[in-house]
């Protein structure tokens, strides 16, 4: 029963992770202490891609809000 109460808290914060908009990830780039510009560069890849690819070099695919 803990294993399953596991693997469904880390699915729920995956999906919530890929529920962020680039919006939601530009502001969250700034408060990990990034540069403007390099939270920019990010984002406008975001934009046009719908995939995140932060300034670290992680990155996970966009669900925008509806």
């Amino acid at each position: 029963m803990t294993v399953m109460l596991s693997v469904a808290a880390l699915l729920a914060s995956v999906l919530m992770a890929q529920a962020q908009t680039c919006a939601d990830q530009h502001q969250a780039c700034l408060k990990r202490g990034h540069t403007v510009n390099e939270c920019t560069t990010s984002t406008e890849r975001c934009l046009k891609t719908g995939r995140w690819v932060g300034p670290a070099g992680n990155g996970y695919t966009i669900s925008r809000k509806k």
